[in-house]
């Protein structure tokens, strides 16, 4: 089952994340996000991308934050009719981190309270 692989406690989430491909960008809608990675859909066919290929990424967290990060594709699968992408981040900084964590505790405090 794919929820016994996350590392650590995911929150959804509803932004955009910029994968720059050399001189190009391409925006992909993330699902969910954790200290240790996300999950985007992709407008484009990712089938041929194997777990070794690094994605840059760039997003600002609902917080303000912004993240400009390298992920690793951990697993492809269809959702909604579109390629998923769990994607591992590489290489966070300590700053990253600390705002990913803060976001991800604050959010999933906050849906504990509404549930």
């Amino acid at each position: 089952m794919r929820n016994e692989r996350r590392q650590s406690i995911r929150t959804p989430v509803d932004f955009f994340v910029q994968e720059r491909r050399g001189d190009s960008a391409v925006l992909h809608p993330a699902i969910d996000v954790s200290t240790t990675g996300l999950y985007l859909l992709a407008g484009d066919d990712h089938g041929a991308i194997d777990a070794y290929h690094e994605l840059e990424l760039e997003f600002t967290l609902p917080t303000g934050h912004l993240i400009e990060t390298r992920g690793r594709i951990a697993y492809l699968d269809d959702r909604l009719g579109q390629r998923g992408l769990a994607v591992s981040f590489i290489g966070l900084t300590d700053a990253d981190f600390a705002a990913l964590n803060s976001f991800v505790e604050v959010s999933t405090s906050a849906r504990r309270r509404l549930a």
